[in-house]
């Protein structure tokens, strides 16, 4: 009977799920601030945002829905969306919250169906065959006599999936009309390389790379089209993100329909010089060895492998225990031609900080046993430095406090970023070497640990000479697009992941100033890019239109 029951239940469950994905306009919430319009037999939402009209009007955000979706799900708390999943209607609604509160005059047309199927005709490029080409311009002219105050000069559009690849359709036919469009989870509504797009407005891609609808390399492929044929574009990956709205890039999406379209460029990686792309090695080798707390990965060069190199330690931030998180910069180290140890020294995503310095310590004398084997590139310990970041960045200042008395070799330079000293550790940053070269790095906008720790290992370590150690204050820049944030996510650089972003934060900030640092230590060049308040040291690239990006801060008294 129980079993029946249960079963009863869920079969119940089934149907009642069933009937919520018939219709999500059904679930629609009657009390929201959306009006819906009809022109001829076609229906339109909008929406007015409360703000204060600017001089010219609101500007217009268009937003198409995806396949099998309704209009609705651009504005619904929790309900509708893609065939009723909460999850859709829930993220598309939070976008377009973010784009009334920043003024936008919001307009989400309906499809209609191709065949069974509600989804926008893209494929149609004839105006006189196609479905919603009419519509769309029904709704331009709509325009000309609006509810509210509007700025036709300042249309924008975005689309999901079979709406992203209706915004494509929309940016080539009504392309002079749109300042800048966005295209999400989908691609070019022509199939082919671009041609004749002389007015297509500037493109913003977005996508999830394990997206299984739409493959990625639709997003990818569109957005090289744009850029080789000279129309500005940019692209947005979220390695880990599928086929739906991606909430962690509205910010940027925003800024990119506010600004962004018409925003210079971040400067690119220097060629040559600390940070630079000027390579001695064209691969990277690495093993990983033990496992839980004792874990850790070598990495050496490859191509042209020298017989010895350098040793760097690179201590993660907390619960980053692999290290794709700062991969980019750890295969710029080792192709510049050092071995670098990665020691994960948490065996879990707890707080058990006391442990994770005797870890790490423990990880680092392995590594060495490991490649003084003979099986590796040999490791020349006279040349030996710690950089760490957040809670690795507390953990590479206790390690060089605590290398002479656990047998390390002694750090000529450290470079903790973003530090943060857990209330557990006691190392005293006197027992640092004095002659060890040291940079603190900061962010002014890092509200995850602040400046504290910093303030307190720099201060900490009063035996090192102010000539041969500086604290520096990353300064956030929003002047191109993308803004350039001295936050604390700034020093991660995960490949393929627009989230955590490789820019001119990573080559003039911290590769540069860690590379310079290094170099002065091991080799006494490139001191006038890590010490000395110097305009080579202050400098963090130019905008595309050659307008400096805002200079590090180089203090001696934080």
């Amino acid at each position: 009977m129980i079993k029946k029951l249960i079963c009863y239940f869920i079969v119940s469950l089934f149907l009642l799920t069933a009937v919520i994905t018939v219709d999500s306009r059904l679930f629609r919430d009657k009390n929201l601030g959306y009006t819906e319009e009809w022109i001829n037999d076609r229906r339109f939402l909008w929406e007015c945002p409360q703000s204060v009209c600017p001089e010219g009007g609101y500007p217009i955000l268009f937003v198409l829905h995806g396949a099998t979706q309704y209009a609705e799900s651009w504005f619904l708390e929790g309900n509708g969306g893609f065939k009723g999943s909460f999850i859709w209607g829930k993220r598309q609604s939070e976008f377009v919250d973010l784009a009334l509160d920043n003024g936008f005059f919001i307009i989400a047309p309906d499809s209609s169906k191709i065949g069974k199927i509600k989804a926008w005709d893209s494929k149609t490029s004839e105006f006189s065959e196609s479905i919603d080409l009419p519509f769309f311009q029904n709704i331009l002219n709509w325009l000309d006599d609006p509810p509210c105050p509007v700025n036709k000069s300042r249309i924008f559009c975005i689309g999901f999936s079979s709406g992203a690849f209706m915004t494509s359709r929309l940016a080539y036919y009504f392309g002079s009309q749109f300042k800048a469009v966005g295209i999400h989870s989908g691609g070019d509504a022509n199939l082919h390389p671009l041609k004749d797009a002389i007015d297509h407005p500037p493109t913003l891609i977005i996508h999830g790379k394990k997206d299984r609808l739409v493959d990625v390399q639709a997003g990818i492929d569109y957005y090289n089209y744009l850029h080789d044929n000279g129309i500005k574009s940019h692209i947005l990956l979220n390695k880990y993100g599928f086929h739906i709205w991606q909430p962690m890039f509205n910010d940027l999406i925003i800024d990119w329909f506010l600004r962004g379209y018409n925003a210079a460029d971040p400067p690119l990686q220097p060629s040559i010089g600390p940070g630079g792309s000027n390579y001695t090695h064209g691969s990277v080798i690495v093993n990983e060895y033990e496992s839980g707390g004792d874990q850790y990965w070598i990495f050496e060069p490859g191509d042209s492998t020298p017989e010895s190199a350098p040793v760097i330690v690179f201590n993660h931030g907390w619960s980053a225990v692999i290290p794709r998180f700062y991969q980019a910069w750890i295969d710029h180290l080792v192709k510049k031609g050092n071995i670098v140890i990665y020691p994960r020294y948490q065996e879990r995503i707890f707080f058990v900080f006391k442990k994770y310095t005797d870890n790490a310590i423990n990880a680092v004398k392995n590594a060495i046993n490991e490649l003084q084997n003979g099986e590796h590139v040999t490791p020349d310990l006279d040349k030996f430095a710690i950089v760490g970041h957040s809670l690795g960045g507390g953990i590479t200042a206790n390690m060089a406090a605590l290398a002479e008395q656990e047998g390390l070799p002694i750090p000529k330079a450290i470079m903790p970023v973003q530090p943060y000293l857990s209330y557990s550790s006691d190392a005293d940053f006197n027992n640092i070497p004095e002659e060890t070269l040291m940079l603190v790095i900061v962010g002014e906008d890092d509200t995850v640990v602040g400046n504290d720790s910093g303030k307190q290992i720099f201060y900490g370590a009063s035996q090192i000479d102010l000539e041969n150690k500086d604290f520096v204050i990353q300064v956030t820049d929003n002047y191109g697009y993308p803004g350039l944030i001295a936050d604390h996510h700034a020093p991660v650089c995960e490949y393929e992941n627009s989230w955590f972003s490789i820019d001119a934060m990573d080559y003039f900030s911290t590769w540069k100033l860690f590379d310079a640092l290094t170099d002065f230590a091991f080799y006494g060049i490139n001191e006038e890019y890590c010490f000395g308040n110097t305009p080579e040291q202050r400098f963090m690239g130019l905008w595309s239109d050659n307008t400096p990006v805002n200079e590090l801060i180089i203090t001696d008294t934080p």
